[in-house]
């Protein structure tokens, strides 16, 4: 009986100083290592949500370029006002900055210079605002895009498209860095590596 009270007194005591203080100590150990872990996989998740936006982009231009005899251009977007939206006056290709977001709309080339004007496309078929803080997009080495520069234009039937590289960035750099590399018939794969082995480029 007399245990079973020294066992009551000492439960209903609490813990020691020292007990809290080892406890404090573990705690602040673990929270050292998780913290860190957990904004890596935050980064991480961001990231991969917009390269398959952007991924999921590519595929529905080429298959509808496919499906309607139409070119289909992607490029990057400029959200002027910032409303989260692309208004019909905001419906033109931004250049080799994609970071807000982009579009892909049917584009026909009515004039005949080989350039995608505003006037010259469709309703979009698809659209991505980027809100994704710290995550930048942007076009490289589409030589034979139509203008302006960072413009992706997929032809129908497989025909000769847009090829260069789409590079998306987060705060951490090239280390970090995801590309999507367009061939010339608008297949698109992913890539942690430039070709020639060197880290991506990021802005």
């Amino acid at each position: 009986m007399k245990n079973h009270a020294n066992r009551r007194r000492r439960l209903l005591a609490g813990f020691s100083l020292l007990e809290l203080l080892v406890t404090v100590s573990v705690a602040g150990t673990l929270a050292s290592i998780a913290v860190p872990s957990f904004g890596r996989l935050v980064q991480d998740t961001r990231r991969a949500a917009v390269v398959n936006e952007l991924s999921a982009t590519l595929l529905q231009a080429r298959s509808q370029a496919n499906a309607s005899s139409r070119s289909i251009a992607v490029c990057g977007l400029e959200d002027s006002n910032g409303d989260g939206r692309l208004d019909p006056g905001e419906r033109r290709c931004r250049g080799a900055d994609w970071s807000r977001g982009w579009f892909a709309a049917p584009w026909t080339d009515t004039n005949r210079d080989g350039r995608v004007d505003p006037a010259e496309l469709s309703e979009p078929l698809r659209v991505f605002i980027n809100d994704a803080p710290g995550v930048a997009v942007r076009a490289s080495g589409f030589a034979n895009a139509a203008q302006p520069s960072g413009t992706v234009v997929l032809r129908p039937l497989d025909r000769y498209s847009s090829n260069g590289t789409l590079v998306v960035c987060d705060r951490r750099g090239a280390e970090s860095a995801r590309a999507l590399v367009l061939a010339g018939n608008g297949r698109a794969r992913l890539a942690s590596r430039a070709s020639d082995g060197r880290a991506l480029p990021c802005p």
